[in-house]
């Protein structure tokens, strides 16, 4: 019998859920230890908070589960079928027509573009201005999947609005599950349809500009696309898919790491130290032999994921150590949760990247998520972590306005709330 939280008689931990998601994670794995569940309403949610549990699950499990239900009828509203929430019986096909965008050489091929993003905008921050952090990093990562990922620049103004539009509607459908379903008439079927005029417009301009080439030598992800045996509205939810989750995730991840960098002046300066070496323009080489950025940044991941919380949904009985998890249940690993175990991580809420100096448990970070459907994009995400933090640091510090760390908003990502910085000339 898996263990569950005490809620009220009709609605559970609705309240919770509205209130604080990771809280309720919180208090789960506190009253119920590796495995426990919650309601909210008539459904229920298992929460899997052992990193060999949750990798069995992701890994070994993986043919007998699907995306998480809520999340993903959610998320399709904007995304479609694309990568991150097609069924499992597609997904391995498209992400086979996917990967030729994201192998080792195509990602360095990639390296001069998103390094001359990260310089024309560094260049553009004035000393003495005052900005708020993730929205600059948002801009400069809309720029980086607009030059490496589509080969052309694209709308940030419009794409960064119809992101957090879409993002704080799935967000609000998942905290109230039970308030009007998406093809309810109303304000947010209105905007939700707004914003997809958005999204589909973006892309349709895109495609019709590529399609219009006689012949093209690119080889990005829109060339990888048109290559691919996708009907046009494949390739329309696959490009959405991979500009939004190639802008938001790395924009918090930076944006969390500068915020970390800057409660640790100690590991700042050691930090600082390692890239003294670098040439002006690093290679792939170059900015992989930098040790103590990796795991900087790899602490940044553990404490702030992107993606907090993996939700799946069992097609078939499964059963997961001395737990049996019947057919149609929500099975739910939260990278947040489970990067901050105690018995794993000695003083979980400290920023400490030389953590990861020794070897982990496996699976006990999965900030890519795990098994077939860990991120594509991981590799890609790394490598553009480590050039922004490197050229940021070479020319400016970002020194907070207000001391500590900036709140956290939970939408499908972890975003810092009025992150603000004044721009000082590097010393």
């Amino acid at each position: 019998m898996i263990p569950r939280v005490s809620g009220t008689p009709v609605l559970g931990n609705l309240g919770e859920l509205r209130r604080d998601w990771l809280g309720l994670l919180t208090r789960v794995a506190a009253e119920c230890g590796d495995v426990g569940s919650f309601r909210v309403g008539p459904r229920v949610g298992v929460v899997i908070n052992h990193p060999a549990l949750a990798g069995e699950l992701l890994v070994r499990h993986a043919e007998h589960l699907e995306k998480g239900p809520l999340l993903t009828r959610l998320a399709r509203l904007y995304m479609g079928d694309g990568l991150i929430t097609c069924p499992q019986a597609g997904h391995a096909e498209a992400r086979a027509h996917l990967a030729p965008a994201f192998t080792p050489r195509a990602i360095a091929r990639a390296l001069p573009g998103i390094q001359a993003c990260v310089d024309a905008a560094v260049e553009a921050l004035e000393p003495g201005s005052t900005i708020d952090v993730h929205a600059w990093l948002t801009r400069l990562a809309i720029a980086i999947v607009g030059r490496a990922l589509v080969g052309e620049d694209l709308d940030a103004p419009a794409l960064e609005r119809a992101a957090t539009d879409a993002l704080r509607d799935i967000n609000h459908r998942i905290r109230h599950p039970l308030a009007a379903p998406p093809w309810w008439p109303g304000r947010r079927r209105r905007q939700a349809r707004a914003t997809n005029r958005t999204l589909d417009a973006l892309v349709d301009a895109v495609l019709a500009r590529r399609r219009a080439e006689a012949a093209s030598s690119r080889d990005d992800a829109v060339a990888t696309l048109l290559a691919a045996p996708f009907d046009d509205r494949a390739i329309r939810d696959h490009l959405v898919t991979l500009v939004l989750a190639g802008f938001e995730t790395a924009a918090s991840h930076l944006a969390w790491t500068l915020a970390l960098l800057a409660t640790r002046p100690d590991v700042e300066a050691d930090f600082l130290q390692e890239i003294r070496r670098l040439p002006a323009q690093p290679s792939v080489d170059d900015l992989d032999a930098l040790p103590r950025t990796a795991r900087i940044l790899e602490e940044s991941l553990r404490l702030y994921p992107p993606a907090h919380t993996l939700g799946r949904k069992t097609r078939s009985p499964l059963t997961l150590g001395p737990y049996a998890l019947p057919a149609g249940t929500v099975a739910l690993v939260s990278p947040w949760l489970l990067h901050r175990r105690a018995d794993v991580f000695a003083d979980p809420e400290r920023f400490e990247p030389e953590r990861f100096a020794a070897p982990l448990p496996r699976y006990a970070t999965m900030p890519f998520g795990a098994g077939p459907r860990v991120c594509l994009g991981a590799r890609f995400a790394t490598l553009e972590a480590r050039t922004v933090l490197v050229a940021l640091a070479r020319r400016v510090r970002l020194v907070p306005v207000t001391p500590g760390l900036p709140p956290a908003e939970t939408l499908m990502t972890l975003r810092p709330v009025g992150f603000l910085a004044r721009v000082e000339a590097a010393g």
